[in-house]
């Protein structure tokens, strides 16, 4: 009796959207609503309780409204019901949709990874998510979803590459800033701009200070760990129950006392670069560069004392 009269709601909106009565085509006036189509369809595969969701929203689908977003709604719908098969097969349906923008693009593939994470598919989850946020890189699940499935459709969105920035070429300045400027002030053939001074050593000095009182507090903080790992061990602290607990804290102690000690003789060296810069003249040429191995990176800075 149900999928009867599954069939009599989809032979009268069938003939609503035959005469233009309410809910027009996708493609092409007089051919059957989406969600019409869709509950034929699942009238096909034997899935009565499904057609007849597609039907009750059919009937209450607002003029105008979108075929995509028709169908989304259906789709989500039939997925607070638990009827996941049916939703499945209304995606199937996005074909008849068109035309169809990026953003109804981007939330049919979330609704595919949604489906895809109850079928525990995962690896199909996350192709979906990534062909989701590639067509629309702030798009959402609706709010119903899980939360196991929003935090792998935020770890995909984490692992995208940040968006490019845009380019500004000199040509699309240089005029506007021209255009500002009286036009006695602009000449088409004035003398060269005088080249700046040469940077002198002592302007430099600022920077292996910064970097060597950064150095020296991060070094103060490995060693107050390392003095708080040592104390652990000579009171015999209760937390440490096992012998190798006590082995582990011990080399934590001595893997964080040598890297204190290394920091602080790096902080000692950038210092006294500070003081050496400090003393130069003011009027001598500097060089900076940056270095990069396989063992660190370190910035050289090259000049002549006076």
């Amino acid at each position: 009796m149900a999928a009867v009269g599954c069939l009599a709601g989809i032979v009268s909106l069938a003939s609503q959207a035959g005469t233009g009565a309410g809910l027009e085509s996708p493609r092409e006036k007089g051919s059957p609503h989406v969600l019409v189509l869709a509950a034929e369809t699942l009238t096909g595969r034997r899935l009565p309780k499904a057609s007849a969701v597609a039907v009750r929203l059919a009937r209450a689908t607002p003029t105008g409204e979108a075929p995509a977003r028709s169908l989304l709604r259906l789709v989500d719908e039939l997925y607070r019901e638990l009827q996941f098969d049916g939703a499945g097969a209304a995606l199937q349906l996005a074909g008849h949709c068109q035309p169809i923008d990026e953003g109804d693009r981007a939330q049919f593939a979330l609704r595919h990874g949604l489906l895809r994470m109850e079928s525990f598919d995962e690896k199909g989850a996350r192709r979906s998510f990534q062909e989701a946020l590639g067509l629309d890189r702030t798009a959402q699940l609706p709010g119903f979803a899980p939360p196991k499935t929003a935090d792998l459709l935020e770890e995909v969105r984490g692992a995208l590459p940040p968006p490019a920035a845009p380019v500004v070429s000199a040509a699309s300045v240089v005029p506007s800033t021209r255009a500002l400027l009286p036009a006695s002030s602009v000449s088409p053939a004035g003398p060269a701009a005088p080249a700046s001074a040469p940077a002198s050593l002592r302007s430099w000095a600022w920077a292996p200070a910064a970097g060597g009182a950064a150095l020296g507090v991060t070094g103060g903080v490995l060693y107050l760990r390392a003095k708080a790992s040592y104390d652990l061990v000579a009171r015999h602290d209760p937390s440490l129950t096992t012998l190798e607990q006590v082995h582990a804290t011990v080399n934590d102690g001595r893997a964080l006392q040598t890297g204190a000690f290394v920091l602080f003789g790096l902080g000692a060296a950038a210092l006294a670069s500070a003081a050496v810069l400090g003393l130069s003249g003011d009027a001598l040429a500097v060089q900076a560069s940056v270095q990069v191995g396989s063992g660190g990176a370190g910035v050289v800075i090259a000049g002549a004392l006076p």
